[in-house]
């Protein structure tokens, strides 16, 4: 099958230079794109078996999923030898472990979201990529936008990881109030502060 899909790129590629190739895969490349280096156990959600061979084409553009995780995320879409997009899912997300109101990494509201891309190529060779939100009717955030492929790459560059180096970090107004009660012979204690403020959103605290 790998044998396969080299051959095949190769030739789709030589065929048509300034063309994107689009390509689907059930779990998203490793370290590309949100959730594609999430690990429960034994369980890998992604794959590393397709890497060395689609980094030889920066035509590519993957479409990955398997683990539901939100595409109002910014890093949902990723570039770097190629371009990766993280689907999410029509049915439930899923987040990280490690957070409250979720069950291994599928918060208890997750059947309330429902949201897809939409791709529209123009005749230049351009992509605009739409965030659906089916579950409103509304769209998330910004379309991303992807220039037609340039041999030297030039069309690989907006949506690199560099971006978090540019990012500015949420800012918290100080306001925390500290309180401790007992509860059956122990001290318990509460920590309440008003939520931070950012340009997107605030991922976790």
């Amino acid at each position: 099958a790998k044998n396969w899909l080299d051959t095949t790129l190769a030739k789709i590629t030589a065929e048509n230079p300034g063309q994107y190739v689009f390509l689907n895969t059930h779990p998203m490349l490793y370290d590309t794109t949100y959730g594609s280096t999430l690990l429960t156990g034994n369980h890998r959600w992604y794959t590393k078996d397709l890497t060395s061979i689609v980094e030889k084409y920066p035509q590519v553009v993957t479409f990955g999923g398997h683990t539901h995780f939100p595409i109002n995320d910014e890093r949902s879409i990723m570039q770097t030898k190629f371009t990766s997009l993280g689907c999410g899912s029509v049915t439930y997300l899923a987040i990280e472990n490690g957070y409250s109101n979720v069950s291994g990494t599928v918060p208890g509201d997750a059947s309330q979201s429902s949201a897809g891309l939409l791709l529209e190529v123009d005749k230049h060779g351009n992509i605009r990529i739409t965030r659906m939100n089916f579950a409103d009717g509304t769209t998330f955030k910004d379309a991303w936008e992807i220039s037609a492929p340039q041999a030297d790459g030039s069309h690989l560059t907006k949506y690199t990881k560099d971006r978090a180096n540019s990012n500015k970090a949420p800012e918290m107004n100080g306001n925390v109030k500290i309180s401790t009660t007992v509860v059956g012979g122990n001290t318990v204690g509460a920590v309440v502060f008003d939520a931070g403020t950012d340009d997107d959103f605030v991922h976790h605290y």
